[in-house]
C-alpha cells in the first residue's frame, strides 16, 4: 500500500478501481494491524460509497474488525448495525497488538502512533518514538542510525526512522537524497522507502535520490546487492522488482510507473557526498537550481531567462561559490554578483 494511494483514499479522491483495491487490501487478514490503525484514526473519513457487490460501509467495517478479532475497537466506536459478538475464551486469553503502523501511513498522516496492548491487566501503552533529520539547501550531514549504519544526507533532504529499529527489520523513510553505508545483519533487512519504491539490502552501500520535484527515483549501488521494488496497487499491474549489483542503477519513472536499469558514472552520481559538483551540458535553469542546493543561496538572472547562450560542462572539487561562478562566467559570457543571500547573474 503506497502512501499516495492511502492519502487519496482517506481524502475520497480515489478512482473506482483504486478504491476497490484499497477495500480488498483492507479485507486481507494479513494487513489487520495496519487496517486497525487506519480505522482508529480515519474511520469517519473513509468513503461512504462502496464498490459494487460490497455491503455498505458500516457492515464492511464490522466484518473486517470481527475477522481481525478487533472487538475493542468495535465497542469503542459503538455505532454499528448489529451487536458485537464476543469470544470470551479468546478475549480472556489473548493480547491484541494494535497500531503496528506502516511507515508510509505515519508519513501520510503526519502524526506519531502508540502501540496498545489489551489484556485483563490495566492497559499498557508503549510509545513509539520517531527521529527526523533534515537539511536545508546548502547543508549536508552524516547521520549514524540505531544499528550503526551511516546515512550521508544531501541538501534539501529529510530522513525519518524509529529511535530503535525493530527486531526483524530496519526501516527508514527518505525524501530527497542520501548515501547509505549499511551494517551487515542477515536477520534484519534494511529498507529505504521513497514513495512507490522500496529499496531492501542486508549490508551494502548505495545512493538513493528521490526528490519530490523530480520525475524519477534513482537507486545506484556501490557495493553489495540491492533489491528495488515498486509497489503495485492495481489489480492487473504486475509486480516490478529488480536486483542491482555494483555499478548498476535503477531509475523509476513516477508517471509511467516503470523501472529501468543501467550502468552509471560513479563520480557524477555519488560525488556530491565528497564535495564534487559536476555540471554536464547544463543549461541556465539547471545551473541555478544546482547552485541553490549546493550553496544555499537564491540565484536570479538579470535581463531575462535566456542570458546564457551556451551550455556549461565542468567539475569542481570542494570549491567556493565565488570560484565556481568565476569559472562559469569565464566560458559562458556572463558576470555575477554575490549578496548576503543571493547570486545575481547577468550578461556581460
Amino acid at each position: 500500500m503506497t502512501k499516495e494511494l492511502l492519502q487519496k483514499f482517506i481524502s475520497s479522491s480515489c478512482s473506482e478501481e483504486e478504491q476497490e483495491y484499497v477495500y480488498g487490501w483492507m479485507s486481507d487478514p494479513k494487513n489487520k494491524e495496519e487496517v486497525s490503525a487506519i480505522m482508529k484514526i480515519s474511520w469517519d473519513k473513509m468513503p461512504n460509497k462502496m464498490p459494487e457487490g460490497m455491503p455498505d460501509k458500516q457492515y464492511f467495517i464490522q466484518s473486517v474488525l470481527e475477522k481481525n478479532n478487533d472487538y475493542n475497537l468495535l465497542l469503542e466506536r459503538g455505532n454499528l448495525h448489529t451487536k458485537v459478538r464476543r469470544n470470551k475464551k479468546t478475549e480472556s486469553g489473548q493480547r491484541w497488538l494494535l497500531l503496528k503502523v506502516a511507515a508510509s501511513l505515519i508519513f501520510v498522516l503526519g502524526i506519531g502512533f502508540s502501540v496498545y496492548q489489551y489484556s485483563n491487566q490495566p492497559t499498557v501503552v508503549e510509545e513509539i518514538v520517531f527521529i527526523e533529520k533534515s537539511n536545508p539547501n546548502g547543508r549536508k550531514s552524516t547521520i549514524i542510525l540505531p544499528d550503526g549504519s551511516k546515512a550521508i544526507l544531501n541538501s534539501d533532504s529529510k530522513i525519518r526512522y524509529e529511535k530503535g529499529f525493530r527486531e526483524n527489520y530496519r526501516e527508514v523513510i527518505l525524501e530527497g537524497e542520501a548515501f547509505f553505508e549499511v551494517e551487515k545483519d542477515q536477520s534484519r533487512p534494511f529498507i529505504v522507502r521513497t514513495g512507490d519504491i522500496s529499496t531492501t539490502v542486508l549490508g551494502t552501500s548505495f545512493n538513493v535520490r528521490a526528490y519530490a520535484k523530480s520525475d524519477n527515483i534513482e537507486v545506484a549501488v556501490v557495493t553489495g546487492k540491492v533489491e528495488v521494488k515498486k509497489a503495485s496497487y492495481y489489480k492487473d499491474e504486475a509486480e516490478d522488482v529488480v536486483f542491482l549489483t555494483p555499478n548498476e542503477m535503477a531509475s523509476y519513472q513516477r508517471e509511467e510507473r516503470k523501472i529501468a536499469t543501467t550502468s552509471f558514472n560513479m563520480e557524477e552520481v555519488i560525488g556530491w557526498k565528497d564535495g564534487i559538483l559536476i555540471f554536464k551540458n547544463a543549461g541556465q535553469k539547471d545551473i541555478a537550481s544546482r547552485l541553490k542546493a549546493w550553496y544555499g543561496l537564491d540565484v536570479e538572472f538579470e535581463g531575462g531567462n535566456n542570458i546564457m547562450n551556451k551550455r556549461y560542462t565542468g567539475k569542481f572539487d570542494n570549491n567556493s561559490l565565488e570560484y565556481v561562478l568565476k569559472a562559469i562566467s569565464y566560458t559562458s559570457e556572463i558576470s555575477f554578483e554575490i549578496t548576503d543571500n543571493k547570486v545575481i547573474l547577468k550578461r556581460k
